[in-house]
């Protein structure tokens, strides 16, 4: 019996000491495992602080290379004076930004733009001339006198001309924009001077039955004005002085010559593109040893009328305006 006892005991004493061991163990591994787990956290958490780190030197460095620039908020043609609303700041980077970028708000402001800019635009000096301050005589002016281009169109640029029978041909109006174009009728704003100079070509185109005419530019945010070298004739400027209704005579008597000239001009082009088109769409085939007879031209532009006024209505444009013949006679 006490043998048995002991046996039992014995296994109870090994038991424990198994238990023991055991329990030795895993709590070892719990305290490795423990301590692994920390150390891989604190490597991770290493690891996130030196990317983060790395992300924020790159980003203080991309935004050391950005600049605040002025950039267009919409398209604006040729020929427009910026105004605050037209522009907007933005950082870009300085690796795509020309050197002469233009950093102050107040450097583009009121200058007037050289070329048509589009849209998000990053705006240098060369794009914009200085605008000089609006004159307090500066007035919208309409013209229907002048001989206009085929081609013109709203907001071009042009120099107003007088041509004389001799040849002589003088600048009137220097880099003028076209503010309106509607028929042959055009809108410009001129000065107290300008007003007073076309006048004085008008007359002087009635009298000496000289053109008015206007040229385009083929640059004009690029180009030079031409000098205006025009010179105003006293004896015009004194008959417009004792006698205003002849600019008016005059405005009516050139807006019927640059009428016919243009409905001339029209006519010619109509009649060739309808002679071309005929010709390209019917092709006749000549009989064999019977040549067809060679058809007839379409008339030319010098074989039309080139739009002057005939003797009788200038005649009839003096009577009724109060102009003494020694008057018409000493323009001559």
């Amino acid at each position: 019996m006490s043998k048995i006892r002991q046996r039992t005991k014995n296994l109870w004493i090994a038991g424990l000491i198994g238990a023991a061991i055991m329990g030795c163990l895993f709590l070892s591994y719990a305290v490795y495992w423990q301590l692994h787990v920390q150390k891989i956290k604190r490597d991770t958490e290493l690891q996130y602080e030196q990317q983060i780190s790395a992300l924020q030197a790159a980003q203080q460095e991309q935004q050391a290379k950005k600049r605040s620039v002025w950039v267009l908020k919409a398209n604006v043609p040729a020929g427009t004076r910026i105004a605050a609303q037209h522009i907007e700041s933005q950082e870009i980077d300085l690796n795509h930004l020309p050197a002469n970028l233009i950093s102050s708000k107040e450097k583009v402001v009121g200058k007037i733009s050289k070329i048509d800019l589009s849209v998000n635009t990053v705006l240098i000096p060369s794009m914009f001339y200085d605008g000089q301050a609006t004159p307090n005589d500066l007035r919208n002016e309409q013209f229907a006198q002048i001989q206009l281009p085929l081609n013109l169109r709203d907001q071009d640029v042009v120099d107003v001309r007088i041509q004389f029978p001799t040849g002589q041909d003088y600048i009137v109006l220097s880099k003028k924009r076209v503010k309106q174009i509607a028929a042959n009728t055009i809108s410009m704003q001129l000065t107290e001077q300008e007003i007073l100079m076309m006048s004085s070509a008008m007359v002087d185109a009635l009298i000496h039955h000289g053109s008015i005419y206007s040229l385009t530019y083929v640059d004009p945010g690029m180009q030079s004005g031409a000098i205006v070298n025009y010179p105003s004739n006293a004896e015009v400027l004194e008959l417009i002085e004792t006698n205003p209704n002849i600019v008016e005579v005059a405005k009516t008597a050139l807006a019927k010559v640059a009428r016919k000239k243009l409905e001339a001009a029209l006519a010619e082009k109509q009649m060739l593109y309808g002679d071309v088109a005929i010709r390209s769409s019917v092709t006749p085939q000549p009989a064999v040893g019977n040549p067809q007879p060679a058809s007839p031209r379409a008339p030319t532009i010098d074989k039309m009328e080139d739009g002057a006024l005939t003797n009788e209505e200038q005649t009839s444009l003096f009577e009724q305006s109060p102009i003494s013949s020694d008057d018409a006679g000493s323009g001559q």
